[in-house]
């Protein structure tokens, strides 16, 4: 990662240790795998609101009833 972006509250992975970091930041979670939807967890526990940008369906059918 560059190093611009140290600092700015830019993650590669996020997990609990990164969440408590955002407490009550609106946080968008980029990726569609199940790492991401990891991290989209993690920060629902502390942050305003988690948005999620997904490129296409396939975390909604692999995850039908958590999303």
């Amino acid at each position: 990662m560059k190093s611009a972006f140290f600092g700015a509250g830019l993650y590669y992975g996020a997990g609990a240790s990164e969440a408590a970091l955002i407490h009550g930041e609106d946080v968008y979670v980029v990726g569609g795998g199940n790492s991401a939807g990891q991290a989209a967890m993690h920060f629902s526990q502390s942050a305003n609101r988690v948005y999620m940008l997904v490129r296409d369906p396939s975390l909604r059918t692999r995850c039908p009833n958590t999303w």
